[in-house]
């Protein structure tokens, strides 16, 4: 370095003989992370999003069921994205992006059905959701934690990098409280919306521990588990859905019947042409 700039060298004898070589353009890595002059924020991010995606595709090629799938993606390819928290640091828009992507990748296998709801998916699965964590809340919970950690520790190292405002302490919060309430978020989220939280609105006073059972317990593939999803969230277009929301059916009335309209639970439970079949 002169003045700011980086210059060639040959490299720097040392008194004993041996010569430190320059550092390439590419830089070097300490712990992990790409540094030169400073850190290779750019680069990093290009490497922790490239293997954070194959990583999870990889996951759901697998023939997991859908508990264990959902748990390997949080443990391989969600933690590596963790890694990098409070070092690299990613605006909302980026964590958001790799966040459909991963979405994407989960509908091309059939795991969350196209119109199911999105915030269900990082619901956790004791709560009737899929239990997967977001990059992004990945990301902010991890820099929180880091934040309490410094701010309530008596190292006198950290009580310098404390007061250099480096990390937002002020608004740091326990690490329990933060998860508790980012889950609580998220599935207020998924039960205020109209139609795909009626199903939870609509049956306030159950036994929701045995409820969610089945999804808990996690024994049905990822495909039977987004079926049944899609069902409660009445995401699957039946005729009602089609002649009243998406406006593409001539008629609401059941395809079998022609009595009444085509919910899902007339169909389950109602209808009186399918009552008479197995």
């Amino acid at each position: 370095m002169k003045r700011g700039n980086l210059c060639k060298s040959e490299g720097i004898k040392l008194i004993n003989g041996q010569t430190i070589k320059e550092v390439d353009d590419e830089g070097y890595k300490y712990l992990g992370i790409l540094e030169l002059d400073k850190f290779k924020e750019r680069e990093m991010k290009d490497i922790f999003r490239t293997e954070y995606l194959r990583r999870f595709k990889l996951v759901m090629k697998s023939q997991l069921n859908g508990k264990n799938k959902i748990k390997a993606a949080n443990t391989w390819a969600v933690s590596l994205m963790r890694y990098g928290a409070g070092t690299i640091k990613w605006n909302k828009e980026e964590l958001q992006e790799i966040d459909r992507k991963s979405r994407k990748i989960m509908t091309m296998k059939k795991e969350p059905h196209p119109r199911s709801d999105v915030a269900r998916i990082y619901v956790p699965r004791k709560k009737g959701g899929r239990g997967l964590i977001s990059c992004e809340s990945c990301m902010r919970r991890e820099e929180n934690n880091l934040s309490w950690y410094v701010r309530n520790s008596e190292e006198a190292l950290l009580g310098k990098f404390r007061d250099s405002n480096v990390l937002n302490i002020s608004e740091a919060v326990d690490p329990k409280e933060y998860k508790v309430n980012e889950e609580k978020e998220s599935e207020n989220e998924w039960k205020q919306k109209r139609m795909h939280g009626q199903y939870v609105r609509e049956k306030e006073g159950i036994d929701w521990d045995r409820t969610w059972q089945w999804i808990a317990k996690g024994d049905l593939k990822g495909y039977t588990e987004a079926l049944i999803c899609s069902t409660q969230e009445q995401a699957l277009r039946t005729n009602y859905m089609r002649f009243h929301i998406d406006h593409t059916a001539e008629s609401p009335l059941c395809r079998m019947c022609r009595s009444k309209g085509e919910m899902l639970a007339h169909v389950v439970s109602e209808c009186s042409k399918l009552a008479q079949t197995e």
